[in-house]
């Protein structure tokens, strides 16, 4: 026996409860989202959004984006944004704004959807802060051991310099690109290799410990 059609009716529920459905999974996801129309009208602002740009999606919605962020007009949100809606190919970008109280680095992910687009974006400047201080942090450890006063190299798995700084390169009187890649050993006098074999093994050894 087959089954009857569902009416009209039925398919504009399910269509309803489908769209209800969507908007909680937009409202509660952790990025950030913001749907725009082909006239740049929004028509969907989730929590994230309203939390990292402090407004509220009443204030919002239905609105120009320009006339809801100034800030955005002539920046490269314009520029992506009129991208994607034009050609209907998506784009990601990251970038920083310089303007409270949106002042932050932000990764953006930009999509067609419809006739307009859906933009997905986070709050990276925690990441962005913690990159350039590992940046600074490797750049004085560099210049630590460019500078230090005794003689330093770095050696691999297999006893070879892979590193050596400018006081060892004028102790050996040796350039330092032509001590890369030499075997540490022969850098040692003669009567002393076999001891300092014995003691660079034993300094692999407590490492891989």
């Amino acid at each position: 026996m087959s089954k009857s059609k569902p009416t009209y009716q039925e398919l504009e529920r399910r269509c309803k409860d489908a769209e209800a459905e969507l908007a909680t999974t937009l409202d509660n996801m952790s990025d950030a989202f913001v749907a725009l129309d082909e006239n740049w009208m929004v028509t969907h602002f989730n929590n994230t959004a309203s939390r990292y740009l402090e407004c509220k999606a009443e204030d919002v919605l239905g609105k120009s984006l320009f006339e809801s962020f100034p800030a955005l007009k002539g920046s490269i949100f314009e520029t992506k944004f009129s991208q994607v809606m034009n050609s209907g190919l998506p784009t990601d970008f990251e970038t920083y704004i310089d303007v409270s109280p949106y002042r932050n680095w932000y990764r953006v992910r930009v999509r067609p959807q419809n006739k307009g687009i859906g933009i997905y974006f986070v709050v990276t400047t925690e990441r962005k802060q913690a990159q350039e201080a590992l940046r600074e942090s490797r750049e004085q450890l560099r210049t630590i051991f460019e500078t230090s006063p005794a003689g330093i190299f770095l050696v691999n798995e297999e006893g070879c310099i892979t590193l050596a700084n400018k006081k060892m390169s004028e102790l050996f009187g040796r350039a330092t690109e032509d001590l890369i890649g030499l075997p540490y050993v022969e850098l040692i006098h003669p009567s002393e290799r076999s001891t300092g074999f014995q003691k660079m093994q034993a300094l692999m050894a407590a490492k891989e410990d």
